[in-house]
């Protein structure tokens, strides 16, 4: 997203606001007390669009994967060559094999249940 001024900015436009970005989704002005008016604005912020770090993705991944906790620790010793006793203790390499060895666990369930 560019830097904009308020002149510049369109109804679906985005911009920053206070370091958040938002979308402009409506402008228009209220009637208030003593026939006044008040200009508004309606924005709407926008989800963070970066990817989750390949940590925040493991644990996701490990929370979403409706794996019992057993078969998670299975599926990570398979995987990691040394003793562990949360994923914190993995390097960024053994995050990502620990993504593929469960990614793959996922994949070899569907297909089971297909079956």
């Amino acid at each position: 997203m560019s830097d904009l001024t308020f002149e510049d900015i369109k109804i679906g436009d985005g911009l920053l606001l206070n370091g958040y970005p938002m979308e402009l989704l409506a402008v228009g002005n209220l009637l208030v007390a003593d026939h006044q008016r008040v200009e508004i604005v309606i924005l709407q912020k926008l989800e963070n669009t970066e990817p989750p770090s390949p940590k925040a993705y493991l644990d996701e991944l490990l929370r979403e994967c409706g794996f019992a906790p057993l078969v998670l620790k299975n599926i990570l010793s398979g995987s990691i060559t040394h003793d562990f006793k949360t994923t914190a203790d993995f390097t960024d390499d053994e995050v990502l094999v620990a993504i593929g060895a469960v990614e793959s666990a996922i994949a070899d369930d569907k297909q089971m249940a297909e079956e």
